[in-house]
């Protein structure tokens, strides 16, 4: 709507895409004679004004109009992507239009005709520009998700090495989908299990590996006091395989027969060990000493005679047999040079 000149007239136009049509009315401004049912009211609500502002509701009576009804082909030609001729543009939009109208209503002296080739560069203006902007908009999201993917990439392979470092397979599709926060948890809760699990197995290694050892160290003590020679073979038998079941029944075994022995026999046992490292005569010296001892001061102390004893002999062999291994080494290396 726009507002009139100084003689106060009034244009209003109305369009309506549903029916393709435009309607132009010129007003005027009523006079105080005019009857209402003529006259209407304009204001500032009246509809979009491009002329100047309404400071009150005029009364205005219509005074000319012009209504034109647009073809459908014809509006089709304003589409910016319908291929036209030029020809064909300019014969249209210079053609002239039917006008509907009442009778009672006098007729401006109106040609309508429509620059279609501007109006089209205009709408393809338009339009480019929106495309424009879609067009940007679609590459700025690409590149955005593009640079999310390389960033998550990035990530994934950082998170990665973490996660199997405590015992976790991290794919890739659970990198997307599943919250981090939850991922790390679970992590450190299988790596916490799997860290308890192996201090379980470890404390159960070394609890089996002290056993043995006890058991072996007791067997051992056994060896050197053993009486026979099928016992002694047992118990080497046993102290080679290592398996912990077999020393315990072995120990529990041997251990059930010194029991159910006197002091005296107990110790004759453990002189017996002596004789392979001395003579008859030397033996039964050891062997009146440790029965004095025995009857003296009682069996811990007798048995702890023998067994020194058989530690001290015993490395008198090795260090006697060494010697001899270096004599005739000597002895073997100076006959060689004297045949050289």
């Amino acid at each position: 709507m726009s507002a009139g000149d100084s003689n106060d007239i009034l244009y209003v136009f109305t369009y309506s895409e549903t029916s393709r049509s435009l309607c132009f009315v010129t007003y005027q401004r009523a006079r105080e004679s005019a009857t209402q049912s003529r006259s209407e009211v304009l204001s500032s609500n009246s509809g979009q004004n491009y002329g100047r502002q309404f400071s009150t509701p005029i009364a205005a009576v219509p005074v000319g109009h012009l209504s034109i009804k647009f073809p459908e082909s014809y509006l089709t030609l304003l589409h910016w992507k319908t291929l036209a001729d030029p020809a064909l543009l300019a014969r249209a939009g210079n053609a002239q239009l039917r006008q509907a109208m009442p009778p009672s209503m006098s007729v401006l002296p109106v040609d309508v005709s429509l620059p279609l080739a501007e109006l089209r560069e205009v709408v393809a203006q338009r339009y480019n520009t929106v495309n424009a902007v879609l067009l940007s908009l679609s590459l700025i999201s690409v590149l955005c998700l593009l640079l999310s993917a390389a960033v998550g990439w990035v990530l994934y392979r950082r998170v990665r090495p973490e996660c199997a470092r405590c015992g976790m397979v991290l794919g890739f599709a659970t990198f997307i989908r599943e919250d981090m926060c939850v991922v790390g948890e679970r992590a450190r809760t299988m790596y916490r299990c799997a860290q308890e699990a192996s201090a379980e197995e470890l404390r159960r290694a070394t609890a089996l590996q002290q056993a043995r050892e006890t058991l072996k160290e007791r067997l051992q003590s056994f060896l050197e006091v053993a009486d026979s020679e099928p016992q002694r073979l047992r118990i080497r038998d046993c102290l080679e395989r290592t398996d912990l079941e077999d020393m315990r029944n072995v120990l529990r075994d041997v251990e059930s027969y010194f029991r159910h022995a006197g002091p005296g026999q107990r110790i004759l046992m453990l002189l017996e060990s002596l004789k392979e490292f001395c003579g008859d005569e030397e033996f039964d010296g050891y062997r009146i000493e440790a029965f004095e001892i025995l009857r003296a001061l009682g069996f811990r102390e007798a048995r702890a005679f023998v067994v020194r004893m058989h530690h001290e002999l015993r490395s008198c062999a090795k260090l006697l047999e060494q010697e001899q291994i270096e004599t005739s080494l000597r002895r073997t290396g100076t006959e060689g040079g004297y045949g050289h």
